[in-house]
């Protein structure tokens, strides 16, 4: 059964020049991009913090892993973020205005807005390789990081890597581990778009659409796709007109921390951990561990949209701004990481230590990682996104047949403001 959804009435706060602008969203997205630039840093020079085994340099590494720090390097718990958040923002548009064209014109823009970005960090790896600008071996000899010392297994062609970026990542069998480890997510983000873009079509003003989001849980509950039937879902739930627009601080507090708290868990290692529990009765511990960071998404990301303080936090300047250079910053820090911070540890560890070469390494890296993303978005990020709308206009735009006559220009008429506005997500 169909029925006419009507569509919330959005807060004032939230449009701007006819869109609706999520800011806050774009921070929470800016943090955990952030979080998984430390991850990696982490899994490179702190082995037993992100891991449980392996090479220990630190005392605090096992504090790390065993306890809350972990958020600080949790970068699985970041990628779920970004697909829940992807459920989430790509619904939006439809929730609000029950219409349907905004479901087809993001379905046609998503891969020339995903593509091109993709492309152009494969053939930097690419041309690191060629040239010679790999220093992740010295790097992860010191460090014990069997992982950096297999950064890049293999040279590939040019032809190959053009294949990979444009696609065999997004939508083949190309293993992205070849080039840049971080673009394994790429063919999840995409595949779940087409999942959220098919859903919204064929269910989204189903009255009984809630057994369809019940039957797409249990069929993904072992999977990351599961992170985006949520991100619907919730999208739906803060969409109704009977949805409140704020809960009380202590349901925010209470979903937020134990969000955080799921988000905690650890890579299963061979260190015990209070997590460690939720393996039980012979369940996949990946498995496990993947579900409990969706699950800690889900919640956090409930206790951002019922919060106004929570709201203010992720919309503040700094976490905007992240949010802005996000999809770039995950793009390049593993090429930053094995080329110049490899470089710089190693050198500066062969005069000043362990300690010393990792905190200055660090903080360069973070600086450069920063400055390489804002430079990137500019100049390939962005421009993807106005191809993408080109392509759409160019696709879904009316053909005016040559036969008929042209109509006489009608005067103009100052737009109104108030109507169907469409999410400003291009960058979400």
């Amino acid at each position: 059964m169909l029925v006419q959804m009507k569509p919330r009435r959005c807060e004032p706060s939230l449009i701007a020049v006819g869109k609706i602008r999520l800011e806050y969203l774009n921070g929470l997205r800016g943090l955990a991009a952030l979080i998984v630039v430390f991850h990696h840093f982490a899994y490179v020079f702190l082995v037993f913090a992100t891991r449980g085994a392996g090479a220990n340099h630190f005392a605090i590494e096992r504090t790390i892993y065993t306890t809350p720090l972990q958020l600080l390097v949790a970068g699985n718990f970041a990628v779920c973020i970004f697909f829940i958040l992807s459920g989430y923002v790509l619904s939006y548009a439809f929730f609000q205005t029950g219409n349907t064209a905004a479901v087809r014109k993001a379905a046609v823009k998503r891969y020339f807005r995903l593509m091109p970005p993709i492309l152009g960090s494969v053939l930097l790896a690419w041309a690191i390789i060629r040239f010679g600008l790999n220093f992740s071996d010295p790097a992860a000899a010191i460090s014990g990081s069997s992982w950096l010392a297999n950064f890049w297994p293999r040279t590939v062609s040019l032809g190959e890597a053009v294949y990979y970026g444009a696609y065999g990542i997004l939508v083949g069998n190309s293993e992205p581990g070849v080039l840049n480890n971080a673009l394994w997510t790429m063919k999840v983000e995409f595949l779940g778009s087409m999942l959220v873009f098919a859903f919204l079509a064929l269910f989204g003003k189903l009255r009984l659409r809630w057994l369809v989001y019940l039957v797409l849980m249990v069929a993904s509950w072992n999977s990351y796709y599961l992170a985006f039937v949520l991100g619907i879902a919730l999208c739906d739930v803060t969409s109704r007109s009977w949805s409140p627009k704020e809960l009380a601080w202590p349901i925010t507090a209470g979903l937020a921390l134990a969000g955080l708290g799921l988000g905690a868990a650890p890579i299963p290692g061979a260190t015990s951990t209070i997590y460690s529990a939720l393996g039980w009765q012979g369940a996949d511990p990946n498995v496990v561990f993947i579900l409990t960071h969706i699950v800690g998404a889900a919640l956090l990301l409930g206790a951002v949209l019922y919060s106004p303080a929570l709201k203010t936090v992720f919309a503040s300047r700094p976490l905007r701004y992240l949010g802005r250079v996000s999809f770039s910053m995950y793009l390049l820090h593993l090429l930053v990481l094995g080329t110049i911070s490899s470089y710089m540890f190693a050198a500066l560890n062969v005069s000043h230590g362990y300690a010393f070469s990792l905190g200055v390494t660090g903080a360069a890296y973070l600086v450069i990682v920063v400055i390489a993303a804002d430079i990137y978005t500019r100049h390939v990020d962005e421009p993807s996104m106005r191809l993408a709308g080109w392509v759409q206009r160019k696709i879904m735009s009316p053909r005016k047949s040559a036969s008929k006559p042209v109509a006489e220009p009608k005067p103009y008429r100052e737009p109104a403001m108030i109507g169907a506005s469409r999410v400003h997500a291009d960058n979400l």
